[in-house]
């Protein structure tokens, strides 16, 4: 997730570049990206598409929350993955996720010195309508 709203492919694909998170634009039209549109890559989908091979989630999980390298640099912090769980469990549901593929994740998280946050932690500066994560250092 851009904690600045712009680089969404929808908004390159329309040729209007979103320069912030505010909700509507200035001739009144909601804004694809704003501070109420949160994007995140559900681990359901993920889940299905591979049909729940552990293996292959957590190859994609890693490239995802790694990804956000590229974004944040000098200290800033520009995007945040999200990762949207609804069940933990061993039942090869759609809604659920392998306890073992996510003790994996959460390990490898832990291993590599990211920070897990709750999405309490981001917030909404109304002067530059901008996202950010609260307390970061």
């Amino acid at each position: 997730m851009f904690l600045n709203c712009y680089g969404w492919k929808k908004q390159q694909q329309q040729n209007a570049l979103q320069t912030d998170c505010r909700t509507y634009s200035d001739d009144g039209e909601l804004n694809y990206a704003n501070r109420y549109d949160i994007k995140e890559s559900s681990h359901n989908s993920w889940d299905t598409s591979h049909l729940h091979d552990d293996e292959q989630i957590l190859e994609r999980f890693v490239r995802l929350v790694d990804s956000q390298t590229n974004f944040n640099k000098d200290g800033k912090i520009n995007a945040v993955p999200i990762i949207g769980y609804h069940n933990i469990e061993d039942d090869n549901v759609i809604t659920s996720t392998h306890v073992s593929l996510f003790d994996a994740e959460m390990k490898y998280l832990y291993d590599n010195g990211f920070k897990v946050i709750t999405m309490a932690e981001i917030g909404y500066d109304e002067d530059s309508n901008y996202l950010y994560v609260r307390n970061s250092q």
